[in-house]
């Protein structure tokens, strides 16, 4: 077993690069030297066409050539990066998916990648079980056609997640999984749940909008599932916070969330001060009114 240690002024990190688990002490968020999991897009192809895609994935899209990639590997082996998530569109469409996953692990990193399922061969599925720390399948319709190959891949060894987006619209169905699940969920290594982000609009589906009593028994079922891990990105902070007695210090990082869901209220004050300022300078230029401190007015 290959361990990493680092200690630093910001926290203590021990990583297993035998099975790419982790574990943070404190927190690692701003990490001197960069990140310790990079997100990297390696084609924008897919052959889905959701509408609610931020990539907006089509079927003739672009890949990232293997020297490219190579040189993302290189910048992050100097950041410390320990694991990168490769995504699309659809990864496993570049042609020279396999080579990027021997490659990234020949760097001394660990790669996990998002899949919709649709193009596993027999290759791919091989260089997963040997270089990868697991894969995250999207699930977007009917879940009993892939009972078959979550089986395939359990029986060699490679830790599968499920990935669900979380919409006003799904939300009744996710409950009757929850309460009726499928037997085979015991093979699964997690299920993750992920806010909506209306990146292409369609606001209508955003989990805000639900019924609160689907929310409440929605989180209920969750935390008290046992077939397998359950997860949640950190876009759903909010609803977790309110709906769940989750320890908040268990929560992973996120920049977005940090800097705009809970200073919300400061970034608010600092944009009105903005505008306060802009109205002034509009004035002293068309009036050449010149504007006091209440202490000099005071004063004279």
């Amino acid at each position: 077993m290959k361990l990493r240690f680092e200690k630093s002024s910001y926290g203590i990190y021990i990583f297993n690069f035998s099975n790419g688990e982790s574990i943070s002490l404190n927190d690692m968020s701003f990490r001197e030297k960069g990140p310790l999991l990079l997100d990297v897009s390696i084609t924008n192809r897919c052959f889905r066409g959701c509408s609610f895609c931020y990539r907006k994935a089509q079927p003739s899209g672009q890949d990232i050539s293997l020297n490219d990639y190579i040189i993302v590997l290189d910048q992050a082996t100097k950041c410390g990066v320990t694991q990168i998530a490769i995504g699309g569109g659809e990864p496993t469409l570049h042609p020279k998916f396999v080579e990027i996953l021997k490659t990234t692990r020949e760097f001394g990193i660990i790669p996990n990648y998002s899949t919709n399922g649709d193009c596993l061969t027999k290759d791919i599925i091989d260089a997963t079980k040997n270089y990868c720390g697991a894969i995250a399948i999207s699930i977007y319709n009917e879940i009993e056609k892939y009972e078959s190959l979550v089986k395939l891949l359990k029986s060699s060894n490679i830790l599968v997640n499920f990935h669900f987006i979380l919409t006003d619209e799904n939300l009744s169905y996710l409950i009757s999984l929850l309460k009726s699940p499928p037997t085979w969920f015991q093979y699964l290594n997690a299920i993750i749940f992920l806010n909506f982000k209306p990146a292409n609009g369609e606001n209508e589906k955003l989990l805000k909008y639900a019924n609160k009593n689907d929310l409440e028994l929605f989180f209920k079922l969750a935390t008290s599932f046992r077939l397998c891990s359950i997860g949640f990105d950190t876009c759903s902070y909010g609803f977790i916070k309110r709906y769940t007695t989750i320890d908040t210090s268990l929560f992973d990082y996120c920049e977005a969330s940090r800097k705009s869901m809970r200073n919300w209220k400061f970034l608010l004050a600092l944009f009105i001060k903005i505008l306060v300022a802009i109205y002034i300078i509009c004035l002293y230029k068309k009036f050449g009114i010149k504007i006091h401190c209440s202490r000099n007015i005071a004063r004279n």
